[in-house]
């Protein structure tokens, strides 16, 4: 039987989060805060019948997942796939920067989901590849809970083409976790969305 349930997180507090600086395949670290907020999910979390852990290569997502996997002695499987979307020549830019500098192309970014920016990628592109590996990873058949833990963007789009009935782009707190649940028609359906009991 193919995993029947999946607890997706956002990774944990970066300093350009805090920044509010947008980072895609920058691989910038955790912030102190940033890996707290990891123990605090492991903690949290710990107790889940968790069989496997997913995680997009780029540390931020890595290091989230790492004190969890220490608590349940799981292996940690990186997927290039699971990465936040290429920003391109908006990465390490604040919003209102890339307003000033590139006012045409975010206006395309905002309006655009299959617009490519230059040097990066589009959100469909993103999407794609998001789906690619839920696809491939919840076919396998010996797990039955795992987590994945990406990035807002990413997941934001992913769940766009996991949840069709998802109309809405959903934001995602850091370290955040949502819940999808496989029913009796192989329908996957949201149980829990953009959860943090363990940062209150």
């Amino acid at each position: 039987m193919p995993i029947q349930r999946v607890i997706i997180v956002r990774h944990g507090e970066t300093d350009y989060n805090v920044e509010h600086r947008w980072q895609g395949h920058m691989d910038v670290p955790l912030n102190k805060n940033g890996k707290a907020q990891a123990e605090a999910l492991a903690k949290h979390l710990v107790d889940e019948a968790i069989d496997g852990i997913f995680v997009s290569d780029l540390n931020r997502a890595y290091d989230t997942a790492r004190p969890l996997a220490k608590l349940k002695k799981l292996d940690i499987i990186p997927d290039k796939r699971l990465r936040e979307v290429h920003l391109g020549i908006f990465q390490g830019l604040t919003r209102t920067q890339i307003q000033e500098v590139y006012p045409h192309k975010t206006m395309c970014w905002d309006n655009d989901d299959s617009y490519v920016i230059t040097h990066g990628e589009s959100r469909v592109q993103v999407q794609n590849r998001t789906y690619e590996a839920w696809q491939e990873i919840t076919q396998r058949d010996d797990m039955k809970t795992i987590m994945i833990v990406s990035h807002g963007g990413a997941i934001r789009m992913m769940l766009l083409k996991v949840l069709p009935q998802t109309t809405e782009r959903m934001r995602f707190a850091n370290t955040s976790f949502s819940i999808l649940e496989r029913d009796s028609n192989n329908i996957w359906q949201s149980s829990a969305i953009n959860m943090t009991p363990h940062l209150e």
